[in-house]
């Protein structure tokens, strides 16, 4: 990192939590902190601390949910469901209760090592319902074939039969059944290529009970994402805004069932 670059970082870092000595200090260590220490960050923005690992990409992912503004504040209303798909380690979720503390959040991670951290960083939320597993369209099994990747970086694929090293698969629609949901408020997918399984089938109860998509697209990592997702939406009514990675995709409540 430049110097400028690092300039840069701790003046956003000012702007969204204030800048003390603590602050700096988590600033100016964080790549000097030992691979897999537990690093805390407290501040009085945040209603509880929240905790990266040192020597990862955990940083790199708050800095993108803290700092670049990766997710609206403004949906035009106050959502009550949100599902975080592709949790990774929860900052996500920590900056949706932040901000809605109402809301009931679902969260799907499929990474051990993530859904360790995930727990960790959620733990003192309250209506949050952490799920061990990989979003698919339909009840299956699978691994994560890349798993020497960096942790934000895990590709799943379906295998035929159950493994010690197989995932569980879950739908959106198995998760609204079990947690009694009839709309989906906030759907957040960032889930490493498999959204084009999501979006290529069996998402006819739940989309239409969907208001805001949240979405990463990875056509970089497997062909065919985005084709997978606007054909799923080419029969609603709705309109796109960019949002740094992020697609944010609002569908007209008029055009929903």
């Amino acid at each position: 990192m430049t110097l400028q670059e690092r300039m840069e970082n701790i003046c956003r870092f000012r702007k969204k939590f204030g800048l003390n000595l603590s602050g700096l200090r988590f600033l100016m260590n964080r790549k000097r902190f030992s691979k897999h220490k537990i690093v805390p960050f407290v501040s009085e923005k945040l209603a509880y601390p929240v905790y990266l690992r040192g020597g990862s990409c955990d940083f790199m992912i708050f800095d993108q949910v803290f700092l670049d503004n990766s997710y609206p504040v403004d949906y035009g209303f106050q959502p009550d469901v949100i599902l975080d798909c592709g949790a990774n380690v929860g900052f996500a979720t920590v900056f949706f209760k932040n901000q809605f503390p109402n809301a009931k959040i679902v969260c799907v991670e499929p990474d051990s090592g993530n859904y360790e951290m995930l727990c960790k960083n959620t733990q003192n939320f309250k209506d949050v319902i952490l799920y061990k597993a990989g979003l698919w369209n339909k009840s299956a099994h699978l691994i994560i074939e890349n798993p020497d990747a960096d942790a934000p970086s895990f590709v799943v694929k379906e295998v035929e039969a159950a493994s010690p090293e197989s995932i569980k698969a879950v739908t959106i629609k198995e998760i609204m059944e079990e947690q009694q949901i009839d709309f989906i408020d906030i759907l957040k997918i960032d889930i490493e290529g498999s959204e084009k399984e999501v979006f290529s089938s069996n998402y006819d109860y739940w989309l239409p009970r969907t208001r805001v998509i949240i979405i990463e697209m990875h056509d970089r990592m497997k062909d065919g994402c985005s084709k997978s997702f606007f054909e799923a939406l080419v029969k609603y009514d709705f309109k796109i805004e960019l949002s740094g990675e992020n697609i944010i995709c609002f569908i007209n409540p008029s055009s929903i069932l």
